[in-house]
């Protein structure tokens, strides 16, 4: 084996002793007349001349069985998993949902992939954590995903019902189009392809006859606002009780670079501008024990606390934000918070 090695090098076939797993294929044993040696196996001849510098996954070729032992399969997930953290391609174990088959090309294990898995990295994941996610919470789905009927019809029903926990007659009060376009936009940009924009359409596929297009509208306070939620409703209504100028922001509205963080390069639009000097955002979706549980949670609270920090500290503007608890008790804390501001 040394003297093969030796020959590698002499005639150009590999350059550097790290070559050796990505190049070195069974081709080469039997262009220089070593095909007995095969019985043996790729990986565990050039382990025997540096023992535990591989692992048996580095090589291009490990053998037909090797990825049908479960305890192989294990092995990788666990090395993976560590490779990951190393390179700091995750932090914890939703980041996965943000990673695509080009993890799979950067660590060799396409045909592993390929030939265990069918090319799917969610099979993969879910072999290893199983029912911990859904298909379609993945980066990517697989081609022509979206196009199967009972694909989508599941995957709302699993928004609704499992990641929102959402009884089927609360429905209509939190799934919007906004609403979608504000914190699921995958799942708005499905609507615009398949239902012409209109959420109604595709809830009545997953229930049907159970609810009305006219169900499914903007929520509108009493001065005529269209809101994208009833908590918005009841904090809007609060502040024209209570304030002259009320002006409200829904998610289309152009903040002309008004706000924009840039730190991180991110343009902000509030909610809400009161009396033109005080910014009011209300986070609907803070919940800090979905925080490394769920990824979108996770990347909502992560977004709110770099909002949070921006506006609190614009000297021209004061700042209040508002949370679910706040609504409380007949808006407690709402009140609270607006008291130094209200004549």
């Amino acid at each position: 084996m040394l003297y093969f090695i030796d020959l590698l090098f002499k005639d150009g076939v590999i350059n550097d002793f790290e070559d050796i797993p990505k190049i070195i294929r069974q081709r080469h044993f039997k262009k220089y007349k070593l095909t007995t040696f095969l019985k043996y196996g790729v990986y565990n001849l050039f382990n025997m001349v540096c023992p535990n510098k591989w692992y048996k996954w580095d090589f291009c070729s490990v053998g037909n069985s090797f990825w049908t032992e479960k305890n192989n399969l294990k092995d990788l997930y666990n090395w993976l998993l560590n490779k990951l953290n190393e390179d700091k391609l995750i932090y914890c174990l939703d980041d996965i949902l943000g990673l695509d088959q080009s993890i799979f090309t950067r660590y060799n294990l396409n045909g592993m992939l390929a030939g265990t898995f069918n090319y799917s990295p969610f099979n993969f994941w879910n072999y290893f954590n199983p029912g911990v996610w859904f298909e379609w919470e993945f980066k990517n789905t697989p081609k022509n995903y979206w196009s199967n009927y009972n694909n989508r019809k599941n995957a709302l029903k699993q928004l609704c019902e499992i990641k929102l926990s959402l009884k089927v007659d609360e429905i209509p009060n939190y799934i919007s189009y906004p609403f979608l376009v504000k914190y699921y936009h995958k799942f708005s940009l499905i609507c615009d392809q398949y239902y012409n924009s209109n959420i109604f359409k595709w809830v009545d596929e997953c229930y049907p006859y159970i609810f009305r297009q006219s169900d499914f509208k903007h929520i509108i306070s009493i001065d005529g606002t269209k809101l994208d939620s009833i908590d918005e409703k009841i904090i809007h209504e609060f502040l024209i009780n209570n304030f002259k100028k009320v002006k409200y922001y829904d998610n289309n509205t152009n903040n002309d670079n008004k706000w924009v963080n840039y730190n991180t390069n991110e343009k902000y639009v509030a909610d809400w501008l009161v009396n033109n000097n005080i910014i009011v955002e209300y986070f609907g979706w803070y919940n800090m024990f979905s925080y490394n549980k769920n990824k979108i949670f996770t990347d909502y609270i992560n977004k709110a606390n770099r909002k949070i920090e921006y506006y609190s500290n614009l000297s021209n503007y004061n700042f209040i934000a508002l949370y679910p608890y706040d609504l409380n008790s007949s808006l407690l804390g709402v009140k609270e918070k607006f008291f130094p501001y209200m004549n």
